[in-house]
């Protein structure tokens, strides 16, 4: 019981640390329910009528030898004349398929769709969402991502070997290493009128790592050696592993299943050697998810 006590308080307290961080092929899901919109090119769509008597001014350019030559012109309409002009009209379509999303750097309220190139769509095409005040679009997205990684705290679990009953044991171990794993989750855009809004989202990272660790070592994590240490001595070891982690807005938890690896004559002795443990971490970040992401 007191050991479970202690566990809880150190999640409360511990932080999960998480260093720089790269996401791949990072795309989001558009469904049929987002109305995404495309500029289409229509001729005609804009009519101006001239009345009778209009003096229309145009210019006539020209070359000659070294010079450039500017002719203005203006003539007065004898009859009516209806001039007809182009225009890029919004169309609404249901254009589903994986894209990547950004807000528009000059209209904040627009959300620029670029569609993978798996999808048979105009390449060339303008596809976007157009948000209303304190409206919002919400996308699944998935992507690889890799990066530095601590696990604070690690518990390791009670067993007998040589008939000699090991305790458990609960550890800060100083430790740094790497992983990748792959993430999905829901990211939601949300407009508000004069206010610049970063997208907020929640995620679930699955894969593995390896982490390097020093580890301290004494007569009382030695007992199932023939000659247990007789002083405290330090180490190295390598830990393979897997994690399950999620972040929630910037809140973030981590659960490690990893396993203590090492060699050396002090290593062998002792008791943890090859035993399997359990990593956690719980904190809130006050910048982007995972650290700063790329």
């Amino acid at each position: 019981m007191k050991t479970t006590l202690t566990i809880a308080l150190i999640l409360l307290v511990t932080n999960l640390t998480f260093g720089q961080t790269t996401q791949f092929r990072y795309r989001v899901k558009i469904q049929k329910k987002h109305l995404v919109l495309q500029d289409i090119e229509t001729k005609g769509a804009d009519t101006v009528k001239l009345p009778r008597g209009a003096v229309i001014s145009s210019q006539i350019k020209y070359q000659f030898a070294d010079t450039a030559y500017t002719a203005d012109i203006k003539d007065t309409l004898a009859n009516e004349m209806v001039i007809y002009g182009t225009k890029d009209i919004p169309v609404t379509k249901e254009l589903p398929g994986w894209a990547t999303v950004a807000v528009d750097k000059d209209d904040k309220s627009k959300l620029n769709i670029n569609y993978w190139l798996g999808d048979t769509y105009d390449r060339n095409g303008k596809y976007y969402l157009k948000l209303k005040n304190r409206e919002y679009a919400s996308f699944w997205f998935n992507c690889i991502e890799g990066g530095a990684l601590t696990i604070p705290f690690k518990y390791r679990p009670k067993f007998t070997k040589n008939n000699i009953d090991i305790s458990e044991q609960l550890t800060a171990d100083l430790n740094v290493g790497a992983y990748l794993g792959y993430s999905f989750g829901k990211t939601k855009y949300m407009y508000r009128k004069n206010e610049d809004k970063e997208p907020s989202k929640w995620l679930v990272s699955i894969g593995p790592f390896l982490s390097v660790s020093r580890v301290e070592a004494d007569s009382l994590s030695s007992l199932t050696a023939k000659v247990p240490l007789n002083e405290k001595r330090t180490f190295s070891t390598i830990s393979p592993g897997v994690g399950l982690m999620t972040s929630i807005y910037n809140f973030r938890f981590g659960v490690f299943l990893g396993k203590d690896m090492s060699i050396g004559s002090t290593a062998q002795k002792w008791d943890y050697r090859n035993k399997g443990w359990w990593g956690f971490g719980l904190g809130y970040n006050l910048g982007l998810i995972w650290g700063a992401t790329k």
